[in-house]
């Protein structure tokens, strides 16, 4: 059983992103999602939507059902069956499965980041209140620290950051002007 975070008073969400990944031939591998299941379970992360999308050899794309996915032997995606909170829309899915090659399948992954929630809720009562919060945009994150972990000073790193997915500016804009319900 994990153990219980507490939460801060109010609506307070803990800050939330999406990830999309693809599978090469559509068979889903279970590493990932092994440890994205101990993410959720330890309470460090909640999952707000899950949709797998594959791309067919003439270009459409589709969502897929869990129940029909092509997974490596003993891989059970039922504790993500249903994860749903309306954040993802059909041109976010499109979005998606253009990226992808014929023949594979993404999981579209959006989820709150929930580690941050205790050090709101011990300033909460303390008496402060949050006034502002922001995601710091990648590519300021990549000047302000190198790969080392220690401050450049404001230069440039020697070698780009890491790939990230594209992101839909409505998916961004629907997270950060209409964060999803809290579920209790």
């Amino acid at each position: 059983m994990p153990e219980q975070q507490p939460e801060p008073d109010g609506d307070h969400l803990g800050p939330m992103d999406y990830l999309a990944v693809e599978f090469p031939g559509g068979r889903i591998s279970g590493d990932g999602f092994r440890v994205l299941l101990d993410l959720v379970d330890r309470g460090d992360v909640r999952i707000l939507d899950l949709e797998f999308v594959t791309k067919g050899q003439a270009g459409g794309v589709d969502v897929v059902d869990i129940a029909s996915l092509d997974t490596e032997p003993g891989l059970d995606l039922s504790p993500f069956a249903g994860a749903s909170s309306g954040i993802l829309d059909q041109a976010d899915l499109d979005e998606v499965g253009g990226a992808i090659g014929s023949g594979n399948v993404a999981a579209v992954l959006v989820y709150e980041e929930l580690v941050i929630l205790p050090l709101i809720a011990a300033w909460q009562r303390g008496g402060t209140r949050v006034i502002a919060r922001r995601r710091s945009p990648w590519p300021a994150r990549c000047t302000a620290v190198s790969s080392d972990g220690s401050k450049t000073g404001g230069r440039r790193r020697t070698r780009p950051p890491p790939r990230r997915p594209h992101r839909s500016p409505t998916l961004r804009s629907r997270l950060l002007q209409h964060p999803p319900p809290r579920r209790r």
